[in-house]
């Protein structure tokens, strides 16, 4: 599956400052591991595989709980390869 942001994404900052978003951010990548894979994100054309891949392995986990985080909240878009949507 490929990610990819949403143009009309909410802000990042906004949507954690809210604490009923936030309450298992022990289960997430810290602000700056997110930013890092937002950095990923952002040069396109990447599948999850691929975004996470920077980071040391026994935080790839907490990646995908985290991408799968900012799909909910409206940051990214995972799709398909071509970008269409997968849902």
């Amino acid at each position: 599956m490929a990610v990819r942001l949403d143009p009309e994404a909410p802000d990042l900052d906004a949507l954690t400052a809210m604490p009923c978003n936030v309450f298992a951010d022990n289960a997430m990548l810290s602000r700056p591991e997110t930013d890092t894979l937002l950095r990923a994100v952002r040069e396109g054309g990447r599948t999850v595989s691929q975004c996470i891949a920077s980071l040391p392995a026994d935080r790839r986990v907490r990646a995908v709980r985290s991408l799968a985080w900012l799909a909910k909240f409206g940051v990214l878009i995972v799709g398909e390869r071509d970008g269409e949507s997968g849902t």
